[in-house]
């Protein structure tokens, strides 16, 4: 009986802890995309746990890109605020994350570089 209860207990607090982990966005991510020329070029992206985040493209060490997010269930609504590479509109994202990887799908987006052209952006942690 009381390894019953504990195992009710485990899983009552260790789910949904799991659960939040996967769907939390807070850090900072790599992913690496290809050029016009044949290379690739480093993005690095951080999202803050104030609901913010900021792109670093090319790896430079200039932040290129700075916005808001939202993230709500499976899906993350992104706006850029400010940065030289800066887009005006609104994109919307099913997020799916674990603790080292973070795979973001395009459901709509008005900015259209942004996703790439399959509208799949796959991060590793960094």
């Amino acid at each position: 009986m009381k390894s019953a209860i504990r195992i009710l207990l485990l899983i009552c607090f260790c789910v949904p802890a799991g659960l939040y982990a996967q769907t939390s966005l807070t850090g900072d991510w790599q992913m690496s995309v290809p050029t016009e020329d044949g290379g690739t070029m480093k993005i690095y992206v951080s999202f803050g746990a104030g609901n913010t985040y900021s792109v670093d493209l090319g790896g430079d060490g200039n932040v290129d890109i700075t916005g808001k997010y939202e993230l709500k269930d499976n899906q993350v609504s992104i706006k850029d605020n400010g940065g030289p590479e800066a887009c005006t509109g609104t994109g919307v994202y099913k997020v799916e994350s674990t603790e080292k990887t973070l795979k973001m799908t395009r459901v709509s987006d008005s900015c259209e570089g942004r996703g790439g052209p399959t509208g799949i952006m796959q991060f590793t942690r960094r």
